[in-house]
């Protein structure tokens, strides 16, 4: 009481501090930014036991209440301010607080060593802490949360549609190393339109991760994140109509088990991902303005880890213009290197998705193509029909059936009780399991799923399984039937039809309109007929 403490401390010091007081250990797997301040407190004159003071305040717009988006860091009476705003003609702020408390006089070009320790010190800080700085919007401005994801304990929501292969560990998510076929983890009825999306990732063995966005069952934007590189893909959608087409692209080396914060803009028809204002993709198409009704992240393979993904409403960013001069001025600038068969496939898919959108004359001629395709389907069908239609064929009948056939019907529930006799069983080995939040129950399931393999109760169980989905394919084989067996049989159908001079015809005149169509093509753009000539030989 009455006494006077001039020892550098700062807010975050509180809560390990009172844990200290009250003789607490902290959770082994809590991060503390600060330290206990205790022998301060009891004795005014006794220094923190640390080095350095640090802050991290990364923000898209300036505070209501004056914060600017930088970070520092104080050690003794030395403060190093650096600015994360690109705009800003200072990107660091140095002051001396023993001879100037007010920090009026910025030492920073003059004392260029002094900056760079302590910069590196900074740069160390958040290294260990995982403190990201964020890629500020350059389209837009972001106004309301839609929402937002920490992955916090018992806080996760429930609209995310988890399957074995994805699961929360010590409050991030990770695409597990189970093996499966479900690589993608949906958000449940999300609905925007013009939005920022911002989330943290890592890798971890994956080297393919994708933010999946789309529109009325239809895929849109996607962004693909390779271990080299990033870029921007919008998909097929014949409403436009749309073929698929590859934007803008930012050659990047991602360390593995390395944090990273990516940073995705949709405005109108526009998108943007940008992990700061130098690397970044840029894509801009018809496609992108639309309502957005599906978001999803997918993996390729086991290893990936994210955090505090964020979805924002937007306005157009108030420098939007400059910005794009910026963006048009730094597209193409770390550019991917790729082979002649790479670079050959999309420009070519590029320019089909670009003269079909835009030019009458190669939109009939690919009309053309499709018109014969669609008659080669309605004369030969077992000859021509795609594996999406026979896909269709035989989920269409599965419906019928299950409406019609009791037989079917009962088959088809014996499989679905065995299946669920063995989840039962797993379960009782291992009742824990039920206490789970969702986003562990299935990946916690699959792992006890695993340790039991050899259990003679549980092959017991499998055993039953396995007879009642080998009574139901006995039952029924055509809704058996593998793309391998599709693409046998339409071979034999194409053979059989050799001597067939209606099948012929058709073959023919479809050569004959597809050559038609390539030839156009091929004549709106000279680096595709280079491209081409080389994978050929002939150059």
């Amino acid at each position: 009481s009455g006494k006077i403490c001039e020892q550098p401390v700062v807010n975050h010091d509180f809560y390990p501090t009172l844990l200290d007081a009250a003789g607490i250990k902290a959770k082994p797997e809590q991060k503390l930014d600060g330290i206990s301040t205790l022998a301060t407190w009891k004795n005014p004159s006794t220094p923190p036991k640390r080095d350095s003071l640090f802050w991290h305040y990364p923000l898209d717009r300036p505070h209501f209440l004056g914060g600017v988006s930088s970070g520092a860091i104080r050690k003794g009476d030395w403060k190093l301010i650096e600015y994360f705003d690109a705009a800003r003609t200072e990107k660091f702020e140095l002051f001396n607080l023993g001879n100037d408390p007010e920090e009026k006089n910025n030492l920073a070009s003059s004392k260029p060593e002094k900056t760079k320790t302590l910069f590196n010190s900074l740069k160390q800080w958040r290294e260990r802490t995982g403190a990201l700085v964020p890629s500020r919007p350059l389209l837009t401005e972001p106004r309301n949360l839609y929402f937002g994801e920490h992955f916090s304990k018992g806080q996760v929501s429930d609209r995310w549609f988890f399957q074995k292969e994805w699961e929360v560990i010590d409050g991030t998510l990770h695409r597990n190393q189970i093996r499966g076929e479900n690589k993608r983890l949906f958000y449940k009825d999300p609905s925007f339109k013009n939005a920022l999306i911002r989330f943290e990732f890592k890798f971890d063995g994956a080297q393919d991760i994708r933010l999946v966005t789309g529109s009325n069952g239809n895929y849109n934007a996607v962004v693909h994140i390779k271990k080299d590189h990033f870029f921007i893909q919008t998909a097929m959608d014949k409403r436009g109509p749309w073929f698929p087409m590859r934007h803008g692209e930012c050659a990047y080396s991602f360390e593995t088990g390395k944090w990273y914060v990516m940073t995705v803009e949709f405005y109108e028809d526009q998108v943007i991902a940008h992990l700061d204002r130098e690397q970044l993709a840029y894509g801009k198409h018809p496609m992108i303005n639309q309502e957005r009704t599906y978001l999803a992240l997918q993996v390729d393979q086991a290893g990936a880890c994210f955090d505090n993904i964020q979805v924002f409403g937007v306005a157009r960013h108030s420098s939007q213009e400059n910005n794009l001069q910026l963006i048009d001025k730094q597209s193409g600038k770390f550019p991917f290197a790729k082979t002649d068969q790479d670079e050959y496939k999309i420009l070519k898919g590029n320019l089909h998705a670009i003269l079909y959108m835009k030019d009458p004359k190669y939109q009939k001629l690919v009309g053309n193509v499709e018109e014969i395709d669609l008659q080669k389907k309605e004369l030969f069908p077992q000859a021509f029909a795609s594996h999406k239609d026979i896909q269709k064929k035989i989920q269409s009948l599965r419906k019928k059936l299950h409406q019609e056939d009791p037989v079917y019907k009962e088959t088809l529930f014996a499989t679905h009780r065995a299946n669920r006799a063995i989840d039962q069983f797993l379960v009782t080995q291992k009742p824990s399991i039920e206490k789970l939040p969702a986003s562990k129950q299935k990946a916690a399931l699959e792992k006890v799923r695993s340790e039991l393999r050899d259990n003679p109760e549980y092959l017991k169980l499998i055993k039953i399984s396995q007879e009642a989905k080998k009574k139901l394919e006995s039952f029924y084989p055509e809704l058996f039937v593998s793309n391998k067996e599709i693409t046998q049989k339409r071979n034999q159908a194409r053979q059989a039809l050799k001597e067939n001079p209606d099948f012929n015809k058709l073959v023919e005149a479809r050569g004959k309109a597809y050559r038609t169509q390539q030839d156009y093509l091929y004549k709106k753009d000279n680096t595709l007929i280079k491209l081409k000539a080389r994978l050929d030989g002939s150059d």
